[in-house]
């Protein structure tokens, strides 16, 4: 992957969903109107020559509330965090907001996607990379 790629890579990234300039998307079944917040979680990239690490802040998310698919170049995130007002108590007042984590990425072309691994510890989502070593092989020439 060339220097240039991750920034490339960041650069392409695409919203999977239509939301709103106020962060809010309609989400919801069999048409009823419900509106969620709908984030999208910090995310460092980091490249060595032998892979690409995404390290995505998903506070609150376990991994029973992590979905990560990859749909032809496209790597996405949706994370759900877990209710933070335990039973028996309310919620009084919160800056943390409700709603869900979304993030995609176009992969850039050297990375394997067979190879593909994810682990969430303390809340950081660590998405690796790895890259397919460039191919080289001797082309033979035909006489005459």
């Amino acid at each position: 992957m060339e220097p240039n790629s991750v920034q490339e890579m960041e650069k392409r990234e695409r919203q999977p969903d239509q939301v709103s300039e106020t962060g809010r998307a309609a989400v919801g079944m069999a048409g009823e109107a419900n509106l969620r917040d709908i984030r999208r979680p910090a995310t460092d990239i980091v490249a060595s020559e032998s892979e690409v690490v995404l390290l995505m802040e998903l506070p609150g998310v376990r991994d029973s509330g992590l979905e990560i698919s990859l749909e032809k170049n496209i790597l996405s995130v949706k994370a759900v965090p877990i209710a933070r007002d335990p039973a028996g108590r309310r919620l009084l007042y919160a800056e943390c907001g409700i709603g869900e984590y979304r993030r995609s990425f176009s992969l850039p072309e050297d990375a394997d996607r067979d190879g593909i691994s994810a682990s969430l510890k303390d809340g950081v989502l660590r998405i690796r990379l790895p890259k397919i070593a460039p191919e080289t092989r001797r082309i033979t020439i035909a006489n005459g």
